[in-house]
C-alpha cells in the first residue's frame, strides 16, 4: 500500500518520465475547438488516451454527430481499437462524450515496471491521434457556431486585391465570387435547378465530394455555375460573402437540418455544414489565410 504523499510522488515521477522519454508538445487542451480536448489516463487499474468533448450539450452532439461521420477512417487508417461512448461518466459525475483507446494489459502507476510499456503506447497511439485530429479537424468545426464563423469572417478579412493563391488561377475576386455561388444556391433564385439526368449524375456523384468530410483535392474540376472567368468587383463580392456566411449563422443548424438543397436533395445540418465550411476553407486555404 502507498500512501497519499506516495502516490502523488510515484505519479510525478512518471509524468516527469514520460515528459524526458518522450519531449515534444502533445496538442492536449490547445484544440483550437472549443470544449475539446485530449487526455492522458493512467493510475492503479488502467492507462488510456482520449478525446474528451465536453462543450454544453447542443455543441457538443454537433461535434460528436462529425466524429462520429469520421469513425470509419479513424478505425481503418488511424486506432482500429478506438471506443465511441457518446454518453460517459466521469468520476465526478460529469456527463461527456469521449473517444479512447485503452491500454490492453494489466498495469498500474504504482508498478515502475509497466511504465515502459505504458509510455511506448501513450507515445505511439496519441501521435497516430493527432494525426488523425490535424488531418480532419476543419471538418470538425461547425459553421453555425458564432465563434467559428467569426474565425472565418477574420480570414476573410485578411484578404486583399492583390493577394496571390498558393495554387489555381483565380485572383481573389475571383474567388469571393466563386465562394458566393454556394450561398447562392440557397438563398438566391438565380441558378436554375437540375433535372432528369443531371440532377441524378448530381446526386450520385457528386454529392458525397461535397458534403463529406474528406477534404477538396487542390485544382478540382469545377462546375459549371461556379466558373467565374470575368472580373469582379471584390469590395462587393466580400460583402456580400460576409453578409451571407452571417446569415446562415443566424439562422442556425436547426433550420438547414433535413432542409432541401438546390442540387442534392435533402441534407442533415452536418451536410450542410461540411458543405459550407469546408468550400470557404479550401479556398481561405488557397489564398494563404
Amino acid at each position: 500500500m502507498f500512501s497519499k504523499e506516495e502516490s502523488r510522488l510515484l505519479r510525478q515521477e512518471f509524468w516527469t518520465s514520460f515528459g524526458k522519454s518522450f519531449p515534444r508538445k502533445w496538442l492536449l487542451y490547445d484544440t483550437k475547438i472549443k470544449g475539446v480536448a485530449f487526455k492522458f489516463h493512467f493510475d492503479t487499474k488502467y492507462a488510456l488516451i482520449a478525446l474528451d468533448l465536453e462543450d454544453d450539450l447542443e455543441n457538443r452532439i454537433n461535434c460528436w454527430e462529425k466524429l462520429e461521420s469520421l469513425k470509419g477512417i479513424l478505425k481503418s487508417e488511424y486506432l482500429p481499437g478506438a471506443i465511441y461512448e457518446e454518453e460517459h461518466f466521469l468520476d465526478n459525475g460529469k456527463e461527456i462524450s469521449r473517444i479512447y483507446l485503452p491500454l490492453e494489459q494489466k498495469v498500474s502507476i504504482h508498478n515502475k515496471n509497466t511504465w515502459r510499456d505504458v509510455m511506448e503506447f501513450f507515445n505511439e497511439n496519441m501521435n497516430l491521434f493527432e494525426a488523425f485530429f490535424e488531418e480532419y479537424r476543419d471538418m470538425i468545426k461547425n459553421i453555425f457556431e458564432k465563434a467559428i464563423t467569426d474565425e472565418v469572417i477574420e480570414r476573410i478579412n485578411q484578404l486583399n486585391p492583390s493577394t496571390k493563391p498558393n495554387w489555381g488561377k483565380m485572383s481573389t475576386d475571383q474567388m469571393l465570387a466563386h465562394c458566393n455561388v454556394t450561398y447562392e444556391l440557397d438563398f438566391e433564385d438565380k441558378h436554375p435547378k437540375p433535372k432528369g439526368f443531371k440532377k441524378w449524375m448530381l446526386k450520385t456523384f457528386v454529392k458525397n465530394i461535397v458534403v463529406s468530410e474528406k477534404p477538396y483535392k487542390r485544382n478540382g474540376r469545377t462546375a459549371p455555375e461556379f466558373l467565374i472567368a470575368s472580373e469582379k468587383d471584390f469590395n462587393l463580392e466580400k460583402g456580400r460573402l460576409i453578409a451571407y456566411i452571417n446569415k446562415a449563422q443566424e439562422l442556425g443548424s436547426d433550420y438547414y437540418d433535413q432542409k432541401e438543397s438546390h442540387s442534392f436533395g435533402k441534407l442533415s445540418k452536418t451536410e450542410w455544414n461540411n458543405m459550407f465550411y469546408k468550400h470557404l476553407d479550401h479556398h481561405l486555404t488557397q489564398f494563404g489565410v
